[in-house]
């Protein structure tokens, strides 16, 4: 409503103001935030208001590409008058801060949907307890999907987002309505992009806060106060009433449909005992001597009487009520209407109709429903209209169920033991009155109590199988699932058992079956012989004092061991047998690529179960991939996918193993790399310092860093990707982690990546030096003269020097600083003609580091930190220095 309303306003403003009717006066605003921060993706609980800047965009890869966005609200509330049309609108904000080679982009403001506040808003909350509906604020109830204004942002500077439909309409709807002012939401269009972020000043900067100008007018005739729609009940008083300023005497006239309504030039106007042919639109003439404008219309929408509904009622079942399973469900409603008689009665369970009645008596009969809980609806029509729905649930019991839960089956007891017997129906069963006991078929006892227990003192030993039987509230019954227990003399003395027929031990079978025999004995009497193979589980053999047992074997060797036990639960002295099942199977070795393997294994059948060891020899211009062991199932073989030559197996059957050889992609890469490693979005001397490489035609390496003047070595290989994983000790200190990427197109002239100590991240980057002073000499042989210029003002001269670079690409640098202080710094130089510049200062919180290139001219970008106590970091451009012959 706030939108049409401005658009009527604004058109009734242009319109006479045209023809001379009404006059206005223009105004303008300014204003800067009352609220304003950032919320940041990977500190997604942490709120940063009142910094003096905040951060819009993407971040670079040493930040994991974190996104970031800035919230700001500005308040209208008393700053706009009542009436006043916005005109145009602009805000201007300022960046303070781009990161190491910024990626342009555009930014748009999003009006946001929802409070937040200052102190509180972070990634996942617009305040404490209070969450976005999307992380980040960008869910469809967070903010517009639709940008108000956009901007395009490259450097630092003043920028500002232009007046467009939209930013005026937003702030056109503040001003009516306050409180539904909650700002805009600043992003980037393109988060994607690594190094997008821009840091904006806040309200907490001062001078370079952002500022949002508004130019209004106020018209001198204007409706403050609409008339509202309303809906009422035929015979009801209707009143409508507008608010309007002008220059005395304000005058109005009253319309229905568009046409006036005699004698109703009052700003109120009353309808009483309104009928549906007052059902219409009414809007009010306003007019002073400057003109006239015409309001919103007001609907007003006037009922007639309704006639008395049907009413109805369920008389069976009664609500909450039970039935046993697959039991009729008798259904009986009452329904009834004054002065009109119930043409249909509709009957629902859950959402199905099961039948409509159409006649006196309201009744059905529901068979065959499932267990489980249901709700059955009803409702009646009649000529005067449809009757509430009538709704009573009731439930479908399952099948009555018991179980004997104590003793469980297998229990053995001593004779004379009082045995505790307990059955237990299910909470879902109906309830049972009563549970009987029965042993082997005999009546032992009954229990009436909920727990059902029962003891029973059997008097003679040996095997009884139990039963309970349960009567429910219903008068059905059911029976338990048998338990069997067992009922001994108690004794001590255990059981015998010899073997009669078996290989002699340690045999070597060709047959994977072994046939064993033997005999048993007990002092009682006996239950039964147990063996098992390979430390599995003892399983029943056949018979007890004769047995016999047909066991399969595994290939390779097999553990067999017997035993008896008797009727009291005593166990034998146990027999063990040890049989080797020989089987061969051929193992398929396959070549993917140039090489062989040693020995050759292809086709050879091998004893599975053995270990047997082979070797991937690669050959000429070629490196190994790796081993790969598969069998029939085509799946990977555990323990037989390794990147080693020297691959350790123990046979199987059906085994494949594949050797995969590559050219050997490192031959162009071999020799040395120079570089630099620092945090790009915030260069720093305790994470910044120079990198050295040297690759073999292998994919092998040795290098060092150097960081705060002391030097740590490392080495490591490359996969056939170009990868690798370093680590970096430094005693009395944390490891470095990092990872590397040997480029292997375009030359193999440069390895990226990325190092860390945990506390910082920072980007390295390397070149290599391919020149030689016979074959291949530097073209930038000899002297270059250079100066370090501030990039925020190219006047200003910060250091002057020059590189002397040698035919074989060594790099010398020497030089200066304004105040006098001398630098030098050694190197070597890329294929690219670019070269590392790294010096640290003596006390090792200074430093000037970054990349210099040498063609078509001399020029880099050089980045000069003092990280003590009211330090700087600036950034200083490279440029030639011309100097006297």
């Amino acid at each position: 409503m706030a939108m049409k309303n401005f658009a009527f306003k604004l058109a009734f403003v242009l319109l006479f103001s045209a023809l001379g009717f009404i006059s206005a006066h223009a105004e303008t605003v300014t204003l800067t935030p009352v609220a304003d921060t950032d919320i940041e993706q990977f500190s997604p609980d942490s709120n940063f208001g009142g910094n003096s800047s905040a951060v819009s965009g993407g971040l670079g890869a040493s930040a994991n590409h974190e996104i970031r966005r800035m919230l700001l609200r500005f308040d209208l509330s008393g700053k706009i008058p009542a009436g006043a049309i916005i005109n145009s609108a602009t805000l201007s904000v300022q960046v303070v801060r781009v990161p190491q080679s910024p990626q342009a982009s555009t930014f748009g403001l999003h009006r946001l949907l929802e409070n937040w506040s200052e102190s509180g808003a972070t990634w996942n909350a617009r305040s404490p307890g209070v969450s976005w509906q999307t992380p980040g604020a960008t869910g469809a109830n967070d903010s517009s999907g639709a940008t108000s204004s956009t901007v395009f942002i490259s450097n630092l500077g003043n920028y500002i987002f232009p007046s467009s439909a939209a930013l005026v309409s937003d702030v056109q709807s503040w001003a009516e309505n306050p409180s539904g002012n909650f700002g805009w939401l600043l992003t980037s269009a393109d988060e994607a992009s690594l190094r997008t972020a821009r840091h904006f000043a806040t309200r907490e900067s001062g001078a370079d806060a952002p500022v949002l100008t508004i130019d209004y007018s106020v018209p001198s005739l204007a409706i403050l106060e609409q008339p509202q729609s309303q809906t009422v009940s035929e015979g009801t008083s209707v009143q409508f009433s507008v608010t309007a300023s002008g220059s005395p005497p304000i005058h109005y006239q009253w319309q229905f449909n568009g046409s006036d309504i005699p004698n109703e030039t009052n700003a109120t106007l009353i309808l009483n005992n309104a009928t549906p042919a007052d059902s219409g639109n009414y809007s009010v003439v306003v007019s002073d001597s400057s003109g006239k404008i015409v309001s919103d219309p007001a609907v007003l929408s006037v009922q007639p009487v309704v006639f008395p509904l049907p009413e109805i009622a369920f008389v069976e079942p009664t609500n909450n009520a039970r039935f046993p399973a697959n039991g009729p469900v008798n259904v009986v409603v009452d329904a009834g209407v004054s002065n009109a008689t119930i043409s249909r009665v509709e009957f629902l369970l859950g959402t199905n109709r099961v039948a409509i009645k159409t006649a006196a008596p309201f009744s059905l009969v529901l068979t065959n429903i499932a267990p489980g809980n249901y709700q059955l609806s009803a409702i009646a029509t009649s000529s005067t209209g449809t009757s509430n729905t009538a709704v009573v649930s009731f439930s479908i019991a399952k099948p009555l169920s018991v179980q004997i839960v104590q003793p469980a089956t297998g229990g053995k007891f001593p004779l004379g033991t009082n045995i505790f017997l307990q059955a237990s129906v299910p909470a879902d069963s109906p309830a049972a009155s009563r549970v009987d006991f029965f042993a082997d078929g005999d009546f032992i006892g009954e229990s009436i109590a909920p727990d059902f227990t029962l003891n029973w003192m059997p008097t003679q030993a040996r095997d009884y199988i139990l039963n309970a039987t349960a009567l429910d509230e219903f008068g059905e019954t059911a029976t338990s699932a048998p338990v069997v227990v067992r009922i001994f003399v108690p004794e001590s003395e255990r059981p015998k058992i010899h073997l009669t027929r078996s290989p002699r031990n340690f045999a070597h079978l060709t047959r994977p079956t072994v046939s064993l025999s033997g005999t048993a004995s007990d002092n009682v009497g006996l239950d039964r012989v147990e063996v098992r193979d390979n430390n599995g589980s003892f399983q029943p053999a056949d018979g007890t004092d004769s047995w016999n047992a047909e066991i399969t074997l595994a290939a390779g060797l097999n553990t067999i061991q017997m035993r008896s036990v008797d009727l009291a639960g005593n166990v034998s002295r146990t027999l063990t047998r040890f049989f080797t099942f020989v089987q061969k199977w051929p193992l398929a070795v396959e070549i993917n690529g140039d090489g062989t393997v040693f020995p050759d294994l292809n086709n050879r059948p091998l004893r599975i179960g053995r270990p047997y060891k082979i070797r991937a020899i690669p050959g000429s211009g070629q490196i190994f991939d790796g081993w790969i062991g598969t069998q029939s199932d085509a799946t990977i073989v555990t323990n037989i996918a390794q990147s080693a030559a020297i691959l350790n197996f123990v046979m199987r059957s059906n085994l494949t193993l594949t050797a995969t050889f590559i050219p050997n992609p490192f031959t162009p890469a071999r020799g040395h790399f120079s570089g630099l490693f620092f945090d790009t979005n915030a260069p720093a001397p305790e994470s910044t310092g120079t990198f050295a490489l040297q690759v073999s035609t292998r994919g092998a390496f040795s290098g060092r860093i150097i960081l705060a003047r002391k030097r740590y070595p490392f080495h490591g290989r490359f996969d056939p990707t170009g990868n690798a994983r370093i680590v970096i000790l430094r005693p009395g200190n944390r490891p470095i982690a990092g990872s590397l990427n040997l480029n292997l197109t375009n030359g193999a002239d440069k390895v990226f990546g990325s190092i860390t100590d945990g506390n910082w991240t920072a980007e390295l980057q390397a070149n290599r030096n391919v020149f030689d002073p016979k074959t291949n000499p530097a073209p930038e042989t000899g002297r270059v003269d250079f100066q370090f210029l501030s990039a925020a003002d190219p006047t200003r001269e910060e250091a002057t020097g020059f590189a002397k670079i040698s035919a074989s690409g060594h790099v010398m640098f020497a030089g200066a600083l304004a105040d006098g202080r001398k630098f030098s710094f050694a190197t070597s130089l890329g294929s690219n003609s670019s070269a590392p510049f790294f010096v640290l200062s003596r006390t090792g919180d200074e430093m000037l580091a970054g990349w210099i290139d040498f063609l078509p001219t001399i020029s880099g970008r050089i980045d000069w930190v003092l990280a003590a106590a009211n330090g700087f970091s600036v950034q200083l451009n490279v440029a030639p220095r011309e100097t006297s012959p």
